[in-house]
């Protein structure tokens, strides 16, 4: 695509002039709205189409899978929601629960009609049944009509999972499962489980397939039973139904933890792996040609594969954009770590190119893009023209499944780049051009307790041979001595610590000449004392052109673009979005008239004019 702009609705004459905002768009995949995170995925084999939903913006997206194309989007709430998860009944309508308001949303896939079911309590689970659909509410198990009326209410409390059986339906609650009616719930069999799962399947043969995280579990459901287990997979979210087998699909692969895997079940024997799947798969469905069409979270994307682990198809869905560098002519590159994006606009020219698994921290050196791949613990350099890779260094920490991600600095002075790695919690200085880690200091804990917890590992280089470092997962500051191996802790205190971490932030770290800023926290790097806070604020983003002291920041509720003074006060404010995107990042453009800023959900990256955000607009603009 060319340059994009975007546009406000009938703005009021005091706006101003949208077509004096800029957005160069970074996506190729389509031009329906982005849907960034693929998180959960329905197939409909007699229609030959499958539906996505994204932990992005909360847009559903229709694949027609003879063509492999994604050929719809349906917004099916108003804003996102956690964890909606998709299933489709037997006349194709998709049914989207989740774990937030609205519970569960009824989408009518040809009509593009939305209809929110209301009455219902957050969901964890939803099993779609030729007629309507089955959901656990607050203290029961409930079947609605094709309408979204509760039809019939099954005894015996709430489930914590539940699927399609032979028999009907199969719930489960702790290590309880009960088998029920499907039409009016009754209770028509049960049996103790070896464990309690949270995720359940059947076999053609009426055996029940459960899993944990780490464990799998068969057997008949018959009150003397016995159950065979096994310790299996690292995090096992979904139980995929295919006849004479089960899939379960593991999240994270243990060879590889690029990929997911997909792990066979059949009717005997012990599970073993079938294939590698895709980035952050845990969600999938087979078509009639026995394909599996599967949810890539990390990449944002669908993807198909033959019973072999073949893949048939990538389809994206979205493109995430997280963060931005802007070169001494103008050019924007971009970096998506969910869409494993490093791209280049340069004007109407569009470079893209997916060389790195997890791209973080992007740094432009001259005639080369430097930045890191944090899940595979590689530094790595690009040619800033072409993106082809020109030097990789591994850290020789292995890999960082860790959302407390690294951080780098570039130690000109020294030739070097530091590089702050969050899992083993060090600070490393390379030498890229010989293609070497030079040395290293271990911080000393303590050790990141939460996998899953988003936060950074903020690294700041001086120029004079000593380091700040701040972890937003805790709070705490370091100073580092490179050259004497000096190393000093202090902590914010809770209640700063947790303003920090709920802040949803790629970048930061801003220096603010002898201070830093960490967020919204304006911090002594040498007394490793906090000096004052700004509580409307986000983060700092950068200092305000022209203007010392007055700097550019994004609103505490992550809607709005800021221009603050030297204490703080808000002097303007443009409205951005109408609902918070992860890490707005705002760069300065080389000519000091304008910021480049993200929005990342949708793969866009648009100039803003310091004279735009100075004469403020009440609207967020809708690409």
């Amino acid at each position: 695509m060319g340059l994009t702009l975007l546009a406000a609705c009938d703005p009021p004459p005091a706006e101003v002039d949208p077509q004096t905002l800029r957005c160069a768009t970074f996506r190729d995949e389509d031009t329906l709205p982005s849907s960034t995170q693929t998180f959960s995925v329905a197939v409909d084999p007699a229609r030959g189409r499958a539906v996505a939903t994204g932990l992005g913006l909360p847009w559903l997206s229709v694949v027609d899978l003879g063509s492999a194309t994604r050929v719809d989007a349906l917004r099916h709430a108003s804003t996102s929601t956690r964890t909606p998860h998709v299933v489709l009944d037997g006349a194709g309508t998709a049914w989207v629960a989740s774990a937030s308001q609205p519970a569960l949303v009824r989408v009518d896939v040809d009509a593009r009609t939305v209809d929110e079911v209301a009455g219902l309590e957050p969901l964890q689970w939803a099993a779609g049944l030729d007629v309507g659909v089955v959901v656990s509410s607050g203290g029961a198990v409930v079947r609605l009509d094709t309408t979204g009326a509760i039809v019939a209410t099954a005894a015996g409390g709430p489930a914590r999972a539940g699927a399609v059986h032979p028999l009907g339906v199969v719930v489960v609650d702790g290590d309880q499962a009960r088998l029920l009616d499907a039409a009016s719930l009754a209770t028509v069999g049960g049996c103790a489980l070896a464990f309690a799962p949270t995720s359940v399947a059947a076999l053609d043969d009426g055996s029940l397939v459960y899993a944990d995280l780490t464990h799998l579990g068969r057997q008949v459901c018959t009150p003397d039973a016995v159950a065979e287990t096994w310790a299996v997979g690292r995090e096992v979210h979904t139980l995929v139904a295919g006849g004479d087998h089960v899939l379960a699909l593991d999240r994270v692969g243990a060879d590889d933890p690029t990929r997911g895997v997909a792990i066979r079940v059949g009717t005997t024997g012990a599970p073993s792996v079938a294939f590698a799947t895709a980035k952050n798969t845990a969600s999938g469905g087979y078509d009639a040609d026995g394909v599996l069409w599967a949810a890539a979270e990390g990449s944002s994307e669908v993807v198909g594969f033959d019973g072999d682990g073949g893949v048939r198809a990538e389809v994206s869905t979205g493109t995430s954009l997280a963060d931005l560098v802007v070169g001494p002519g103008g050019e924007v590159y971009g970096t998506g770590r969910l869409s494993a994006l490093v791209g280049r606009r340069d004007g109407d020219v569009l470079l893209r190119a997916e060389p790195l698994v997890w791209p973080w921290a992007p740094r432009l050196d001259g005639d080369r893009l430097v930045l890191l791949d944090h899940l595979l613990g590689h530094l790595v350099a690009l040619d800033a023209a072409t993106l082809t890779e020109t030097a990789r260094v591994d850290l020789g920490l292995g890999v960082n499944e860790l959302l407390t991600f690294d951080s780098l600095a570039q130690a000109a002075d020294r030739g070097t780049w530091l590089v702050a790695e969050s899992q083993s919690d060090v600070v490393l200085e390379v030498d890229l051009d010989a293609g070497g880690v030079l040395r290293s200091w271990a911080l000393g804990g303590p050790a990141v307790t939460d996998p899953d917890q988003g936060a950074q590992l903020e690294l700041h280089y001086r120029g004079d041979g000593t380091a700040f470092l701040a972890r937003t997962y805790d709070g705490r500051l370091t100073r580092l001595d490179l050259d004497g191996a000096e190393l000093e802790h202090a902590w914010l205190d809770e209640a700063d610590a947790a303003l920090l971490l709920e802040r949803r932030l790629t970048r930061a770290l801003v220096p603010d000449g002898d201070t830093v800023w960490v967020g919204p926290h304006r911090i002594d790097p040498d007394g490793l004392e906090r000096l004052e806070t700004w509580d409307a604020i986000e983060a700092v983003s950068a200092p305000w052109p022209g203007a010392p002291g007055e700097w550019a920041a994004v609103s505490a509720d992550g809607l709005a673009l800021l221009h603050v003074d030297a204490d703080g006060a808000e002097r303007a404010r443009y409205a951005w979005t109408a609902e918070p995107e992860p890490g707005t990042v705002m760069v300065p453009d080389p000519d000091g008239a304008a910021f480049w800023v993200n929005r990342s959900y949708e793969g866009l990256a648009c100039r803003v004019p310091l004279t735009a955000i100075d004469a403020g607009r009440t609207r967020p603009p809708d690409p």
